[in-house]
This record gives structure tokens, sequence and C-alpha cells, in this order.
């Protein structure tokens, strides 16, 4: 559900239970004093918003923005996992498992093949946002994540060792893979995943 409906649904089942406490038999403090039951109807549908935002906060749907750097103050990423990775020729790269690994066949979850498909020459071909960052001061992820959008690599790659790359995944982390070596029979990277913290 949206967060903004939370609140709205707490004071209305808040003010639903009000209006039924005020349709039932009255005590006789209601009956002496109607201002009583009055605030009673408009106390219930104040507890019920505020169970409401409570509920909200508590799955994650507040009013955080999505920005995944925590430049503009949402959230930041916190690094799930860093290490080595080698990819074989005509296999797919997950990154999302910790540790990542190769995959035999496409999957929902496979960010990356290496492999020759256009017959001209091993390359890498993304599966997701992709950009090559050789060259640049990448070792952050705001960095990295802001070169996935403002750069992207456009189709395969052909590998070559010192290249940097960062790409989202398919799980809305993002990693930055730096090839260690190139050569026909695998690939490989030394790479760093980040999860949004």
């Amino acid at each position: 559900m949206e967060s903004m409906w939370w609140p709205v649904l707490g004071a209305l089942i808040g003010a639903a239970l009000g209006v039924v406490t005020g349709w039932i038999e009255k005590p006789r403090w209601a009956k002496e004093r109607p201002g009583a039951l009055i605030a009673l109807v408009v106390g219930l549908a104040v507890v019920g918003a505020l169970i409401g935002v409570g509920a909200d906060r508590s799955t994650g749907n507040g009013d955080e923005p999505d920005d995944p750097g925590g430049g503009g103050g949402g959230s930041t990423w916190a690094q799930a996992w860093t290490g080595g990775v080698t990819v074989p020729n005509n296999r797919f790269l997950e990154l999302d498992s910790i540790p990542p690994h190769s995959v035999q066949g496409e999957g929902s979850g496979t960010e990356l093949l290496y492999g020759n498909m256009a017959a001209k020459g091993m390359e890498l071909y993304p599966a997701t946002d992709f950009s090559e960052v050789s060259g640049q001061d990448v070792s952050d992820p705001v960095t990295c994540d802001e070169s996935v959008s403002t750069a992207p690599a456009g189709g395969a790659v052909p590998p070559e060792e010192g290249q940097v790359f960062c790409l989202h995944t398919s799980q809305d982390r993002l990693a930055m893979l730096t090839v260690t070596s190139s050569a026909y029979d695998a690939v490989a990277f030394q790479v760093i995943v980040w999860r949004r913290g």
C-alpha cells in the first residue's frame, strides 16, 4: 500500500469504531456528558491515524526518498560483499547471491554474460544498467551509481585488464567490477557489491 494511505486507513477505522460506539446503547456517562462521547470518537480517530503512521514506519514506506547515494538525505549504500569472481566462457554472472558466482543459463537474476555471441571476439553482454568507468575515481558507491545513469555503456564491451564497470543488479544492488584478467576461456573480476543500507 502507498505510504500515505496507512494513516488515512487508521483514521477511518478509528472513526468507524467511534460511530459504532455512538450507535450502541450509551452508558450513563455518555448521556450525561455528550462532549465526552465526541472526544472519544475524535480520540479513536487520532489513535487510528497514529497506529497507521507506526505501520508506515515499520514497513519502510516512510517519506525517505529513494536516493541511493545518500546525497539528498535518502538511503546510503552498505557493502554486502567483496572478492574475486571468475566467469568462464559462455556463462552468466549472478551478483545478487553472496558470494556472486557464474551460472550456466540465463536467469532472472543474471547480470552479465561473457562470450562470443557476435562472432567478433570475447565480450561482456550486460543484462542490466551498465557503465564503463575506467580511469575515473569510482572508489565510492555514490559515484559508481551516478555513472550508471549518466554514462551507460550501451551494449557489449570487450573486456581488458584494468577496466572498471559499474552496474545495477536485478535486486536493486550496485556492483563495481574491475577486470583482473581476460582470456578466451574466462574473465576474472575483483568485485564489490553494495546493498541499500
